[in-house]
């Protein structure tokens, strides 16, 4: 009895130690094969004189070296992130009857040319046991072996998908910053008195408002730019301004609000009278939205 128990411990032990890695057949074609990556397992490649087996590996692997240990009776050629292998045929000299020596070819054959190999790219190590088929035989030979990573693609897949959650919550957060901001600019005080002088026209605003902190001052496409200036006791005063397009409006955004402003172009000149002026206040801040505020980064040395 403890002798039988032995025997199946060790024929349990031999099977482990054997656990190849069968690749699987193509639903499509049985020649077009995958298998798992696992770094315990030797991967079965079964090959046939006469035909190419190509070893497919990750696509961000690029292989440095393959080296079959029966090299004279294989070749095997990498190629970025795949391994190209074939049995070749080997001549030997031979004693002839006339006692000289001929050149003797011998065929690959399932016998003689089993070996293993082994594969190492610049992410991994893979152990393969190289056969071939003979012409009688029923198996088929594999045209392409191709290596899978379960694991690493649900690694990937999750990544993908927390990057997608991410880049999601930032789309949402700036939309929801520029909705704040658009909704404190909503307008507050179009109370402007426009006094255009003589040839004017074509830099007389369209419109004119405030929201308590930034003047707007539009123009139709058919309107030429003026630069602006803040007139306070009689002198005109150089302001920070900066244009926007709001549909087919090119808008002047004035950063203050002033009693009057001046626009002009040339000899052209416009008056802009905020008869509203002081009778709307924004919060204080640099973004003019309550929701919203701005940060100031140190430069970085």
């Amino acid at each position: 009895m403890k002798k039988l128990t032995f025997t199946a411990l060790a024929l349990m032990m031999c099977g482990a130690a054997w656990g190849a890695a069968i690749p699987q057949a193509s639903r499509y074609d049985s020649r077009v094969q995958q298998v798992i990556y696992n770094p315990q397992n030797v991967t079965v490649v079964n090959t046939k004189p006469g035909f190419m087996t190509t070893l497919v590996f990750d696509n961000d692997e690029a292989v440095i070296s393959a080296k079959p240990g029966f090299d004279e009776a294989w070749e095997a050629t990498p190629d970025a992130n795949r391994v190209n292998v074939r049995p070749v045929a080997l001549t030997q000299g031979a004693p002839g009857e006339d006692g000289n020596t001929t050149q003797v070819v011998i065929p690959p054959n399932s016998r003689d040319w089993h070996t293993n190999m082994l594969v190492v790219t610049s992410k991994r190590l893979y152990n393969v046991e190289l056969n071939v088929i003979d012409d009688k035989s029923a198996q088929q030979p594999a045209f392409q072996v191709s290596y899978r990573y379960p694991g690493e693609e649900r690694d990937k897949a999750s990544r993908e998908a927390t990057a997608r959650q991410r880049e999601w919550e930032q789309k949402q957060q700036q939309a929801s910053i520029q909705k704040a901001l658009n909704s404190a600019q909503t307008p507050r005080n179009w109370s402007y008195t426009k006094y255009p002088g003589k040839g004017s026209f074509n830099i007389v605003p369209d419109f004119a408002y405030d929201d308590g902190r930034f003047t707007f001052v539009g123009f139709s496409p058919s309107k030429s730019i003026p630069s602006v200036t803040k007139e306070l006791n009689g002198k005109e005063h150089v302001v920070n301004s900066s244009i926007q397009k709001k549909g087919d409006f090119t808008v002047l955004v004035i950063q203050e609000v002033t009693p009057r402003l001046v626009l002009r172009s040339g000899n052209a000149v416009v008056g802009l009278e905020n008869s509203g002026f002081g009778k709307v206040h924004a919060a204080d801040g640099s973004t003019v939205s309550r929701q919203v505020e701005r940060v100031e980064k140190p430069e970085s040395n």
